[in-house]
């Protein structure tokens, strides 16, 4: 986990912790408070059981074997109180969007990796708009590079998959997390609330970028797409003019006692 909240584990590296800059050391020193409170969630939260989880195993099965692997960064994000708060954000998760894809992650690890952005800036109140909004608008673009995005505060209203009375999504802090798509995700994709060509084009770039082996949850997947596609191919034939659609080619002709012009066949012969 980066920044490193030294002092919390006792764990020796075989390589010695990269060096920061004066000014990055400076914004870790100002809000040592936020990043301990980021790892602390982590640890204490997303990497153990829950009693309201409505299944087996930890509220994220990856943080742990992610931990293992120090492969989750931690980002606090302060917002200017001059310019518009959204487009901040939205700027800040693009600069670590393009960070967290240039990171080299060799092997099976790649899926490990995740970037915490916490916006400690962002009230309570203010989450629901600035960082599910924000979500929202960036999905599309990280579904398509074979991202995620996942919103985090603490009037986080979505419910479990498991238990739809308890919100994993909850936060202290305001947030927004980058990782890899992953096989599971396709839960979230193929969801009754997105019309069939965003379903359709999330759950095509799931089969091209997620990486998942010849399984049942794959199988599940290319018959939904498939089923997807016959259905628009069928409702855009219907939307169709029947004449429009007929190998023959037609002439519109304006007759003196009828007001609209009228499609005859065309033949080839002038009359």
């Amino acid at each position: 986990m980066q920044p490193h909240a030294q002092g919390k584990t006792n764990k020796q590296r075989a390589t010695p912790y990269p060096s920061l800059t004066v000014e990055e050391f400076t914004h870790v020193a100002d809000n040592i408070d936020l990043f301990r409170a980021g790892c602390d969630w982590i640890r204490s939260y997303l990497a153990q059981p829950h009693p309201q989880l409505g299944r087996a195993g930890n509220v994220c099965p990856f943080v742990a074997p992610a931990l293992a692997k120090d492969s989750l960064r931690i980002a606090v994000v302060r917002l200017s109180s001059i310019g518009d708060k959204r487009t901040q954000i939205v700027n800040a998760v693009k600069l670590h969007c393009n960070a967290f894809l240039s990171l080299v992650t060799p092997g099976e690890t790649h899926i490990l990796h995740a970037t915490l952005v916490l916006f400690p800036d962002v009230s309570s109140e203010e989450a629901p708009d600035l960082i599910d909004c924000t979500k929202e608008e960036l999905k599309a673009s990280f579904i398509e590079q074979g991202l995620m995005l996942g919103e985090f505060h603490p009037r986080n209203e979505s419910p479990g998959l498991h238990n739809p009375t308890f919100m994993p999504l909850r936060s202290p802090v305001p947030m927004l997390v980058i990782r890899r798509m992953v096989a599971t995700d396709f839960v979230f994709l193929d969801r009754s609330e997105y019309d069939n060509v965003t379903r359709l084009r999330y759950l095509e770039t799931y089969l091209r970028v997620s990486c998942i082996p010849d399984s049942t949850s794959r199988k599940e997947v290319e018959r939904t797409a498939a089923s997807l596609r016959a259905e628009l191919k069928n409702s855009t034939s219907q939307d169709r003019d029947p004449l429009e659609s007929s190998e023959v080619t037609y002439r519109e002709r304006q007759h003196p006692n009828h007001p609209t012009p009228i499609k005859c066949p065309h033949t080839g012969f002038s009359h």
